[in-house]
């Protein structure tokens, strides 16, 4: 009788199994990568939205400033400095026309 050489498969570990493993290692690789950019794109996204809420404050404090001059700019006492700026006259004698007429009443 022959002998038959048998292969011996001791010490190998089965196709499956190396298939299984490495899938699970590419899943793992995948997950990491999809978790490192999520957690970049929440800290860019953050740091986005600190940025806007400065913008928002600065913004209300320069209509407030805006305000205060606006009511500064109003005030008789500008309009006085502006009008001898301007050369402008006073207006001190008013004259008011009387109609004796019905027309613009009813």
């Amino acid at each position: 009788m022959g002998t038959k050489n048998k292969v011996s498969n001791q010490g190998s570990a089965p196709i499956g199994l190396v298939g299984a493993c490495f899938t699970v290692i590419v899943f793992l690789v995948l997950a990491g990568g999809f978790y490192l950019f999520q957690v970049n794109d929440l800290a860019t996204k953050g740091y986005d939205i600190k940025k806007i809420e400065n913008e928002i404050q600065d913004l209300k404090k320069q209509s407030q400033q805006n305000m205060i001059r606006e009511v500064e700019l109003q005030s008789m006492e500008n309009i006085e400095k502006s009008r001898e700026a301007l050369d402008l006259v006073s207006s001190s004698d008013f004259s008011y026309a009387q109609i004796e007429s019905p027309v613009a009443m009813k």
